[in-house]
């Protein structure tokens, strides 16, 4: 999740055009919309068929970082190739940029996924009140971190159609984030006790964020984790010496921005499983069996059993091989991977989307 967040910032000014992006003329309508959520106001694109009548109709999600209707990451346009898929196939879609990217009002950096979940209800209402969609027949589909708000929002409103959920998080981010550095860790060859000092001092910080702790005793670790992180194993120059003092601070500086965030605070506090258990409208759950992000069939058989033993059984889940946490055909999975990788979505998925609706 942040690993991609991160990757996509520094390579996001040299993107390349991917050859699923659609370009015009359209043979469905795509008008830009908005709409009010906490007195902001956020801005989107609205795909709908040209044909009359009431269809189904869902509001597209993105995932942590902050992210545009697009979901644009990498030079890929997931969000607007799902788009253009589904509204061929006759539904209505809605994709927005989040609160204080883009064209929306607000301050990305103070929102938390609570707030994403009270944006993500409020597209649903504007999109169920227009004269061209079926109000009994609109939901919400969610990727990554957009999966988790989708729960929240589906757990608030009972009234939401349907969940689809891509690589949804559903495990507790504190579980996700541990595994998604001791990958790299094990990728990079640190050694077993060095990664082990990271972790634990990683885990200090996720307790600081999660407690009352000031932002003092937060600068404190989050400097003490630089440092270690940039430990080296021989004499440095005075040049590199120099160049090392400047990579801890800003290092350092980046961690006490990242755990003392309203963001982490909140989702370091929330289990999804909690909202899960209170979904009761059909779900679809998708992964990619490459995803090095999420755990794939953890995750899958999370989101079934929590369902299941909650009473509802009109759950359909799909463990895709080869496939990475973009769904797109990888060869590792790995993050480093995506920006190589041609393919915005793999088709089996818009097909089985498209099925399954």
């Amino acid at each position: 999740m942040l690993l991609i967040w991160i990757l996509s910032s520094v390579y996001e000014a040299n993107s390349p055009m991917r050859p699923q992006n659609p370009v015009p003329p359209y043979p469905y309508i795509s008008e830009e919309v908005e709409f009010r959520s906490q007195g902001l106001l956020l801005k989107g694109t609205l795909t709908r068929p040209k044909l009359p009548g009431q269809h189904k109709a869902l509001v597209l999600i993105t995932g942590s970082g902050p992210q545009n209707r697009d979901e644009e990451i990498l030079g890929h346009k997931p969000f607007l190739v799902l788009s253009d898929h589904l509204s061929r196939q006759g539904f209505v879609v809605l994709r927005y940029d989040e609160r204080g990217v883009g064209e929306s009002e607000g301050d990305f950096s103070k929102a938390t996924s609570q707030d994403f979940m009270f944006d993500a209800l409020s597209a649903w209402e504007y999109l169920r009140s227009q004269d061209f969609c079926d109000p009994q027949q609109t939901g919400l589909l969610g990727h990554s971190e957009g999966g988790m708000v989708s729960i929240m929002a589906a757990a608030k409103e009972q009234k939401i159609a349907f969940l689809i959920l891509l690589a949804a998080s559903v495990h507790p981010l504190s579980e996700i984030l541990y595994d998604q550095r001791q990958r790299a860790y094990n990728n990079a060859g640190i050694p077993k006790d060095h990664s082990e000092l990271l972790q634990q001092s990683h885990q200090r910080l996720v307790e600081l964020a999660t407690s009352e702790a000031d932002e003092l005793q937060i600068l404190r670790e989050s400097v003490y984790l630089a440092r270690i992180s940039l430990t080296v194993s021989k004499p440095l120059n005075k040049e590199e010496r120099a160049q090392r003092k400047q990579n801890l601070l800003q290092l350092s500086r980046y961690l006490q921005a990242v755990y003392k965030s309203p963001w982490m605070r909140f989702v370091l506090k929330f289990d999804p499983v909690h909202d899960l258990k209170k979904v009761s409208c059909p779900v679809l759950a998708l992964n990619g069996e490459l995803d090095t992000q999420i755990p794939a069939k953890a995750s899958l058989d999370l989101i079934k059993t929590a369902l299941t033993n909650a009473g509802n059984h009109n759950v359909t889940v799909h463990s895709l091989p080869n496939l990475n946490h973009l769904f797109q055909k990888a060869v590792s999975g790995e993050v480093s991977e995506y920006a190589t990788i041609e393919e915005t979505i793999n088709p089996t998925v818009l097909k089985i989307i498209t099925d399954w609706l």
